[in-house]
C-alpha cells in the first residue's frame, strides 16, 4: 500500500518568534542546568522565563496520578503584581483571561468562575449569538441546535428550547461567532428570558476552576497550589535568585575579559 506523504521534510521548519528572546533572556542560558541524552546535551529542566508563563498561556493535562487545569491570565495583570510583590505589596486578585474572547468571565467564588457568551434579541422570534462560552467549538455547537429543531431527532435530549430554523453564519471562529436562531413562536423566547433560564438551555454558559492547579516545582515535584498569588510568590522567589546568579556570572565573565 502505497501512501503519500503529507509534506516533504525540506518544507518542515520551527522558528522562534523575536519576542522569546525577550520573555527568555539569553543570560539565563549558562545558568541552566542542561540534560544530556546518549552523550550529547539536549535541553535544560527547564527555562526561566522572565514572568510566568504557565500563568500566561494556562495549562491543562492530566498524568499519571493527577491532572491540573490553570486558565490563562493577562500578562499586564501578572506584570503589575509582580511589581506589588518586588514592593513587598500584596498581590491582588486575578481574573482568568481569554484574548479575543467577547464575552464575560465572573467570579462566582471559592475559585470558580463563569465564562458567558453573548446572545441578542433581535426579533419577537428570533436570537443572535454572537459568543459562545470559553472552550465551545463552533461545529459541535452547531449541532446542539440543530438537534433543538422541532422533529429533528426522536432522542435528542429533552429542552423546552425548541427551535424552528438555525443559521450559522460564522465564517472564521477567529473573525467572530454568529448563529441566527428563530424560534417557533413569541412566547417560547419570551418565557425563557422571564425565567432567566435561556442561557442554560442553549449552553451560553461554562464553568471553569482554579482548584486544581498542579505543577512541578523547581526540584521537579507536583505540587498543588491553591491559588495563582501562590504561583506568583513561588516564580517570584525562584526568579530573583537567577537575577543574582546571573549579575555574579556576569560579573565574572567581565573580569576573565580584563585578564
Amino acid at each position: 500500500l502505497m501512501c503519500k506523504d503529507a509534506a516533504s521534510p525540506r518544507y518542515i521548519f520551527t522558528r522562534l518568534m523575536d519576542i522569546t528572546k525577550r520573555i527568555f533572556d539569553e543570560n539565563d542560558t549558562p545558568l541552566l542546568n542542561f540534560l544530556h541524552d546518549d552523550g550529547q546535551q539536549v535541553e535544560p529542566e527547564w527555562y526561566m522565563p522572565v514572568i510566568p508563563m504557565v500563568l500566561v498561556n494556562g495549562c491543562e493535562g492530566i498524568g499519571t496520578g493527577y491532572s491540573t487545569y490553570i486558565p490563562p491570565h493577562n500578562p499586564r495583570d501578572i506584570i503589575e503584581n509582580i511589581k506589588r510583590i518586588l514592593k513587598e505589596q500584596q498581590p491582588l486578585d486575578m481574573t482568568p483571561y481569554f484574548k479575543n474572547f467577547s464575552g464575560t468571565v465572573e467570579d462566582v467564588g471559592n475559585g470558580n468562575y463563569l465564562t458567558r457568551g453573548k446572545w441578542e434579541k433581535t426579533s419577537d422570534t428570533q436570537l443572535k449569538i454572537t459568543e459562545l462560552p470559553v472552550g465551545t467549538w463552533v461545529t459541535p455547537y452547531k449541532e446542539f441546535l440543530e438537534s433543538l429543531i422541532d422533529g429533528a431527532k426522536k432522542d435528542s435530549p429533552k429542552n423546552s428550547c425548541v427551535l424552528k430554523d438555525i443559521r450559522n453564519m460564522t465564517t472564521d471562529e477567529n473573525t467572530g461567532i454568529c448563529f441566527i436562531l428563530d424560534f417557533k413562536d413569541k412566547t417560547t423566547i419570551d418565557n425563557l428570558i422571564k425565567n432567566g433560564t435561556l442561557e442554560k438551555e442553549l449552553k451560553l454558559t461554562k464553568s471553569i476552576s482554579t482548584n486544581n492547579m498542579y505543577l512541578f516545582d523547581d526540584s521537579l515535584v507536583p505540587s498543588k497550589y491553591k491559588s495563582t498569588t501562590d504561583i506568583l510568590l513561588d516564580f517570584c522567589d525562584i526568579r530573583l535568585e537567577f537575577y543574582e546568579k546571573r549579575r555574579i556570572n556576569l560579573i565574572n565573565i567581565l573580569r576573565s575579559e580584563e585578564r
